[in-house]
This record gives structure tokens, C-alpha cells and sequence, in this order.
């Protein structure tokens, strides 16, 4: 069983608070993307004499359909479709920026906290302390992404 530390508690505890003040925040948010827009899907393509996977964007298929901001949900006047689906401007309601503004997307994290690494009996004292920092240095990372993502970019 792994043990995680008092920093990785509290850092869990702060990623899904950030999570739900922004489904609080945007509760209109597409389901299929998480308010994202987009997909990223992988293409197997030659690459000399191997075959390599190459990722591409596409669009969600149910924000799209309905010409609908993947984030709050408000129908894109059909004027802006254009603009906001292929060159990529913000949402004329909210702001939306396709993840370049603080509080485009949800704040999200898979869960790998390194904490089963740091019980790991073969890890010596100076080991484990390296890892212990860069930890810390990704832990304080993905906050400050947290963090951002908690506040909307609505200066269109």
C-alpha cells in the first residue's frame, strides 16, 4: 500500500477543489470534451524506415454540431462560427480561448503522485531526496496551471 505524504495530500486535496470550483463556475460545459473543444488523436505515418505517431487536433463533434462553446455552453452567434471554429478566436460570450487563457480548460490530473516511488526501499538518501524536489517543482507546477485555470480570460 502506498503511503503518500502530507504534500501530496494537501496537493490532491487543491487539484480537486480547483476541479470543482470550475465545474461550479462553467456548468454548462460540454460532457464529451470537458469543456476542452478538441480532441487529440494519433496518426501512424512513415517516417524513413520506421513508423512513428504523429498527434492532430480535431474538433468535438457535439460543440461543433451545435455551434457551442465547449465551455460554457452558449450558442457562438453564427457570425463568429467561422472565427472561432477554424481561426481558432475566443468565445464572443465568455472567452474561451482554446486553452491559451487562465480558466479555458478543467483543471485535471491523472493521479501519478510519485509517492510509490519515494517508499521504494532501493532509493538511497540522496535518491530520494532529488526526487522528493522534483516533486515538489511539478506538484507547484500543476498548481499554478490550477490556479489559472480557476480565472476566466474574458477580455475579448
Amino acid at each position: 500500500m502506498i503511503k503518500h505524504t502530507i504534500e501530496c495530500i494537501r496537493f490532491r486535496e487543491e487539484m480537486e477543489f480547483a476541479k470543482i470550483l470550475w465545474l461550479t463556475q462553467w456548468p454548462n460545459h460540454c460532457e464529451k470534451c470537458y469543456g476542452q473543444g478538441i480532441f487529440t488523436r494519433y496518426d501512424s505515418v512513415d517516417y524513413g524506415s520506421t513508423r512513428v505517431s504523429m498527434p492532430f487536433d480535431e474538433p468535438c463533434e457535439t460543440c461543433y454540431e451545435a455551434n457551442t462553446c465547449p465551455r460554457c455552453g452558449s450558442s457562438i452567434p453564427e457570425q463568429c462560427f467561422e472565427a472561432f471554429w477554424d481561426d481558432g478566436n475566443p468565445c464572443p460570450i465568455c472567452g474561451y480561448a482554446w486553452g491559451r487563457g487562465k480558466g479555458d480548460v478543467m483543471p485535471d490530473w491523472d493521479g501519478d503522485c510519485g509517492c510509490d516511488w519515494l517508499d521504494d526501499t532501493i532509493l538511497n538518501g540522496l535518491q530520494k531526496d532529488w526526487l522528493e524536489e522534483e516533486l515538489r517543482e511539478t506538484k507547484k507546477e500543476d498548481r499554478q496551471n490550477a490556479s489559472n485555470a480557476l480565472e476566466p480570460n474574458c477580455n475579448t
